[in-house]
């Protein structure tokens, strides 16, 4: 699942309150839990789509 501000920067239907990545991040732990399911680890991920460990590899790298 992906999340992110770039498709929608509401948190509500209304338009009242603004999104923040943390609150979409929890509403998908929401969704996950209600499904009986559990959030698979980046980690986890990258192993099964045979990717090596990230470390900034496939994203942007902090500080330098």
């Amino acid at each position: 699942m992906r999340v992110g501000l770039e498709d929608n920067i509401w948190f509500d239907p209304k338009h009242t309150r603004l999104a923040r990545n943390s609150d979409l991040i929890r509403r998908v732990h929401s969704i996950i839990e209600a499904n009986e399911r559990r959030v698979m680890k980046p980690d986890e991920l990258r192993k099964l789509l045979g990717m090596e460990e990230g470390y900034g590899k496939y994203g942007r790298t902090f500080g330098k």
